[in-house]
């Protein structure tokens, strides 16, 4: 490699340490930032150069020229930039003069960009033992050589007459380096890389090289003389040791590490004398509340405090005041000032501050755009800002003096959305005042008022407590939520409408897989029962025992097909995350069965590895949800999204096992929590998601499906459920190898999952029950299972007739059977009805779909229960025996 590639690396390295120590000594500055960019831009021009000086292929040569030119035409004018910062030339201060000022900065290097690029660059020569730029040495080389000179010039000019103005030796020191590394830099690059060209002599472009000598002597200014430094050290401890008041620092543990010269003379300890035995206790000499306080700075529960003490061994009278140095939330140290009130002049002072502060103070609360409202001692209000007139509607002058809970009572009244009312409020206020730990002091409070011109308000108010010779004071701090709140409120609305959407839309891609389904399942029922029909009309049968083979097709078949509807209905209601111990590989497995009835045919779903044990708290219709959506997703990248022509289908594997994360994990996944998680894996065969559009495939509406083939809500669904879980999504993707997503979720105790008996003892009873069912084949049949069971029917088609059954005779029914959906009177109704006559009957509810709020007033209902249609004799039975044994207990 060329020896000025290896310079170049080395002056790469020299401009990012330059551009890093500008930014760690002030990040604010203006002037540093930008110093930083000429450093940062300087590095791509030496990255540049460190193959360009060594490359062989002039194609390759060309394309690093062309792609790094912006560094060589920006340059000129980021070092004038620099240079009127460092001066301290103001910027312009009308926002034209700004832009137009930042146009004549930079946009001849941006125009030189462009020109370079298309006409000034002719080609490549070899000329110093490398490739170089051949430029045209017409109009356009002249402009930019202008250009150059003049904006190099001007910032020499610059920095030489700051120079000049500047009153600090340190100053005129570390412009003078500036000065020197600036104008050596530029003209020795100026002479490579722009004359020598001009005249053909073999020597090469070292322009990035000589630009080191001005980074070096910038290196330089910042060492000795605290160039670009925002306060130089040194000289903060001089003025604070020039300071009147005494200035103690305090380590965490309250020790004095440092005082300055009045403080010396205050606590009698000369100057080069040790003072290892001061400490806070020590020094000032509290009163007992105050060093309560005092101590508070040192255990976090305070920043800042102001009193009046006795310092030092002649117990000289102070106003003390303490701040915490914290890092990070870590403390550091302490700064302690005292000014001394022993003299007219310290008190005058003194008072003089305290007013200033009082003033400061006023204007601050008059200003703020958040409600502020002080209470005294005794509970009433002696500050009540604009903010909170305009909150509340209640002017200042009708608050002075007034019980806060009455002003607060006012606004939201006893009983009125669940607030404390005027006697609660005046409890809560009147202990927390006490010192008493209260809801008033220790948390935000939400306040739901309706203001003066009866317009409803939400307030997030907090109160804290300031502790006062005269009294405890209380401090409130309120901001109106209203319209955050319900645009909150509007965003989870569309969020489960979105929801509920998406469902439906993975349902519909399965359409034509479960009406096949259950077509074959039709199938299966209709030729047994007319095989049945066949044998009895020819007499094939000997007994009832011939029939049971036909009898088990018909049961199978009818099963399946609840089983089906029941997965339907939990996939598409909307309900609240109601997590609970369920495992994983039996969610998995349904939908994987579910599934293999609705995705293309040269689709297929494997079930890999997988572990029994697989527990996790989760919402079962959530997750079945989101691994629904990775099969559809799956299954669409192996069809529909290939090319035309391209063969279709391919295998879906699922595997579920359990993963231990490491650190290379934890820290690649913020989110991820060093907990045992169970891994679901769903891998396809498919068209792969190209790099680019990784970073945004969980984006809602985001597909790559084109038509109507997506709503791009799939993908974002499963990301947002992982995340209700705890878990989250890791996705591994090859264009057309495939994809393989990832969901973590954590894992729980196997041994809080309770495996249910199957149980399937048929309990009978004795008793009429009313069945109220408008369909009249399961009005016999229900009519039938009864009677089987032991219990006396009688059956009506409507839930008027059976209201007016019950009403006649209430006490003639052991239980009443209602279905939900019937006309001229619901079940929902009749049940509401029968309730009003008898509170304590025992109702089953049942339907093929209920909606949540009714499964939830029936949950409610001690003597009310829901049965899910089709049911068995067995359910039947259970439930029946359940409702009446649990039926409550009636007094005479």
């Amino acid at each position: 490699m060329n020896p000025l590639s290896y310079l170049s690396a080395v002056a790469c390295t020299i401009y990012i340490f330059c551009a890093a120590w500008m930014l760690r000594l002030a990040p604010g500055k203006t002037v540093n930032r930008i110093g930083a960019l000429l450093n940062v831009l300087f590095a791509l021009w030496a990255f540049d150069a460190v193959f360009s000086y060594g490359l062989a292929d002039p194609a390759v040569s060309r394309m690093f020229y062309l792609g790094f030119s912006f560094c060589w035409c920006f340059f000129s004018g980021l070092a004038l930039h620099f240079a009127l910062r460092v001066t301290g030339v103001p910027p312009a201060r009308s926002r034209i003069g700004r832009i137009a000022g930042m146009l004549g900065l930079y946009g001849p290097g941006a125009a030189f960009t462009l020109i370079t690029d298309l006409y000034l660059f002719r080609g490549l020569v070899w000329r110093g033992g490398y490739y170089m730029p051949d430029l045209r040495t017409d109009w356009s080389l002249t402009s930019y050589i202008v250009y150059y000179f003049a904006y190099i010039v001007a910032s020499v000019v610059l920095l030489a007459r700051g120079i000049g103005r500047s009153r600090g030796t340190a100053a005129k020191a570390r412009l003078r380096i500036i000065t020197i590394s600036v104008a050596t830099a530029l003209v020795l690059a100026f002479i490579t890389d722009t004359v020598f060209p001009l005249f053909d002599v073999n020597f090469p472009q070292m322009a990035i090289l000589w630009i080191t000598i001005w980074s070096l002597g910038v290196l330089l200014a910042m060492s000795g003389y605290d160039f670009l430094a925002p306060f130089p050290v040194e000289d903060a401890y001089r003025i604070l040791d020039a300071m009147a008041d005494a200035v103690i620092h305090l380590d965490d543990g309250g020790a004095a590490t440092w005082l300055n010269a009045s403080a010396r003379k205050l606590l009698s300890v000369e100057r080069g004398a040790e003072f290892q035995n001061l400490n806070l206790d020590t020094i000032v000499d509290f009163q007992e509340a105050d060093a309560t306080y005092a101590r508070n700075l040192f255990t976090g529960k305070s920043n800042s405090m102001a009193a009046l003490a006795r310092v030092g061994p002649s117990g000289i009278s102070a106003a003390v005041k303490l701040v915490s140095l914290r890092e990070r939330n870590t403390l550091r140290g302490v700064v302690l000032v005292a000014s001394d009130l022993s003299d007219a002049t310290g008190r005058e002072r003194a008072e003089r501050l305290l007013a200033e502060t009082g003033l400061v103070l006023d204007e601050f609360i008059e200003r703020s755009l958040d409600g502020i409202m002080l209470v005294d001692s005794e509970g009433r209000i002696d500050r009540w800002n604009p903010a909170m007139e305009r909150m509340t509607g209640i002017p200042s002058a009708e608050t002075r003096g007034k019980p806060v809970w009455d002003i607060l009572g006012s606004l939201s009244p006893a009983g009125g959305d669940g607030e404390l009312g005027v006697e609660g409020t005046k409890e809560t206020v009147m202990r927390a005042l006490r010192g008493e730990t209260t809801d008033w002091n220790q948390r935000f409070i939400e306040l739901r008022i309706t203001d003066r011109s009866g317009k409803y308000k939400i307030l997030q108010v907090t109160n804290f407590l300031i502790p006062l010779k005269s009294g405890t004071r209380s401090a409130g701090i309120a901001r109106d939520v209203t319209e955050e709140r319900k645009a909150a409120e509007e965003t989870l609305e569309q969020i489960r409408k979105l929801d509920h959407a998406q469902k439906m839309e993975a349902i519909g891609t399965l359409t034509g897989g479960i009406a096949h389904d259950f077509n074959n399942t039709l199938g299966g029922i209709v030729g047994a029962v007319s095989l049945m029909r066949h044998g009895l009309e020819n007499g094939d049968y000997a007994s009832p025992g011939d029939m049971m083979s036909e009898v088990e097709t018909i049961e199978r078949s009818a099963v399946r097909a609840a089983k089906t509807v029941g997965r339907l209905l939990a996939i598409t209601k909307k309900r609240p995350v109601e997590t609970r111990p369920a495992s994983l590989a039996e969610i998995a497995q349904r939908v994987i069965e579910f599934s293999r009835k609705g995705v293309d045919r040269s689709v297929t779903i494997e079930f890999g590895r997988t572990a029994a044990d697989a527990t996790v708290m989760a919402d079962t219709s959530q997750m079945e949800q989101l691994i629904l959506n990775l099969l559809i997703n799956a299954a669409h990248a192996m069809t529909i999204m290939r090319p035309p022509g391209d063969h279709r289908g391919g295998a879906i594997t699922v595997s579920i096992d359990p993963y231990e994360p490491d650190l290379r994990f934890l820290s690649v996944n913020p989110d991820a929590r060093p907990v045992r998680y169970w891994r679901l894996s769903v891998r396809d065969e498919g068209v792969g998601i190209p790099r680019e559009v990784m970073p945004r495939i969980f984006d809602p509406f985001f597909t790559t499906k084109g038509g109507e083939a997506s709503s791009g809500l799939g993908l974002a669904m499963v990301h947002s459920i992982a995340r209700q879980h705890g878990g989250l999504v890791e996705v591994l993707s090859e264009r057309d190898k495939g994809s393989d997503f990832r969901i973590y979720i954590p894992a729980c105790d196997a041994s809080v999952m309770r495996t249910p008996e199957a149980v399937r003892t048929v309990r009978k009873g004795f008793g009429v029950v009313l069945v109220a069912e408008d369909e009249d084949t399961l009005r016999k049949s229900d009519g039938a299972l009864l009677k089987a069971l032991g219990y006396e029917t009688e059956l009506v088609a409507d839930g008027d007739s059976a209201v007016d059954a019950f009403r006649k005779s209430p006490d003639k029914y052991a239980a009443i059977l209602l279905d939900l959906s019937m006309p001229v009177m619901n079940g929902r109704e009749a049940f509401q009805r029968i309730r009003a006559i008898d509170p304590s009957r025992p109702v089953i509810l049942t339907s093929g779909y209920a909606d949540d709020r009714i499964l939830e007033e029936i949950e409610r209902d001690a003597a009310g229960r829901f049965l899910q249609k089709p049911f068995t004799i067995v359910e039947l039975s259970r439930t029946l025996a359940d409702v009446i044994e649990s039926k409550p207990a009636t007094g005479t």
